[in-house]
């Protein structure tokens, strides 16, 4: 855990690499999550995503939706053709459940979390 020194709340950010390999194609993305927590029942959840070392930018067309534990979408986004970056900012409640769900190209993906 590492302490923000401008609000001193519990920072936590965690970062994983997603590949997709769409017919001879390999594309890949960056999530990376950061957590700040800013009470006993509030975390503020920010997330980014990012291209892999193989682009520039973010595949055109790829979308990001959060979901809360029901599997309704409650933020999505869209990258264009020239993005090199999206960003989804939620809050939750520590032992709240939610999910990322990103699509390329009619391939999903799925991450889960609990916060």
């Amino acid at each position: 855990m590492t302490r923000s020194l401008a609000t001193a709340n519990p920072t936590i950010t965690r970062g994983k690499t997603i590949q997709w390999q769409l017919n001879s194609l390999e594309r890949e993305i960056i999530l990376v999550l950061k957590m700040i927590q800013q009470s006993d029942k509030a975390i503020a959840l920010c997330l980014q995503i990012y291209p892999g070392k193989i682009n520039n930018n973010l595949p055109e067309g790829l979308s990001v939706s959060i979901l809360d534990r029901t599997n309704q979408t409650c933020l999505s986004a869209q990258a264009k053709d020239s993005n090199d970056w999206m960003q989804l900012e939620f809050s939750c409640q520590p032992g709240e459940q939610f999910k990322i769900e990103m699509n390329l190209a009619g391939v999903s993906m799925l991450e889960q979390f609990i916060v």
